[in-house]
């Protein structure tokens, strides 16, 4: 049976982050984010090290963990260290995750022209972590432990 190939636009559309744009911001969204396929028990971010992406998950779950407990990110969802801070949150894929990844220098424009990722930029500044030195630290590809198993959903 052949499965029908569902275009990048109408997977953000479903997202409610995005429902209440128009057809251009969607068209803007779509053109300015870099679709990323991810595996079940990847790393996405690490808690402390750098980031300037807005990641958006589209499908799948992951899991964020830091020192005051777990939040799950099912789509919608939206994590990164945007305004050049430190990532709050360690994150891991509990199942095979698509993400839509807005590096840096997409993200200015993105938030200029879709007011729904401005809102998302608002409500994210002050949870971000504090911009020092001592709590930052270079980026290591290695697993998170988040001390508990997470069952496949």
């Amino acid at each position: 049976m052949r499965q029908r190939r569902v275009s990048k636009e109408a997977q953000i559309r479903t997202l409610a982050l995005f429902r209440d744009c128009s057809a251009q911001d969607v068209h803007d969204v779509a053109r300015l984010g870099d679709m990323v396929d991810l595996p079940a028990g990847q790393t996405l971010a690490v808690a402390g090290c750098r980031s300037h992406d807005l990641v958006v998950v589209v499908d799948g779950v992951a899991v964020g963990s830091c020192p005051s407990g777990e939040i799950v990110l099912l789509p919608g969802s939206s994590y990164g260290g945007f305004y050049g801070g430190p990532h709050a949150l360690a994150v891991e894929s509990i199942t095979p995750v698509r993400v839509i990844v807005f590096p840096q220098r997409t993200l200015h424009a993105l938030i200029e022209r879709v007011p729904p990722i401005a809102a998302a930029a608002a409500v994210w500044k002050p949870f971000a972590a504090p911009r020092r030195a001592a709590r930052t630290r270079p980026c290591r590809r290695r697993p998170v432990r988040t001390g508990a198993a997470h069952p496949a959903v």
